[in-house]
């Protein structure tokens, strides 16, 4: 049995159709449910990318980047080492973000030129 089990509740909120439409595209296209979706969005306190099947590589990152920062705020990372790990792992993240970045300046600006 876990011992470190997150107790649950539900949350509501109100969006109008067209909203709603919209975050159940972007859930599906990250391959998560709404409500995962949602909180990952919502609690991330970096810049949140999803990327489509192609993107394996950054969207391990970003899986191993959660599940870290859930570990961290449930308090089950409690060593020095793993707290080193994780700050290690988001200047890669952060690092890997701004690669993404770039690529994004330079493909906005082809298609501008074309």
């Amino acid at each position: 049995m876990n011992k470190h089990k997150t107790e649950m509740t539900t949350m509501q909120c109100r969006v109008s159709v067209t909203d709603k439409d919209k975050i159940s595209q972007r859930a599906k296209a990250a391959q998560m449910d709404n409500s995962k979706y949602l909180r990952t969005v919502a609690l991330s306190d970096d810049k949140v990318i999803f990327l489509n099947q192609s993107g394996s590589i950054a969207k391990s990152l970003a899986e191993i980047s959660t599940n870290l920062d859930s570990a961290l705020r449930d308090k089950e990372i409690k060593s020095d080492l793993e707290e080193e790990m994780l700050r290690m792992f988001s200047l890669i993240n952060d690092d890997f973000i701004e690669i993404l970045d770039q690529i994004s300046d330079i493909k906005l600006s082809d298609e501008g030129g074309e």
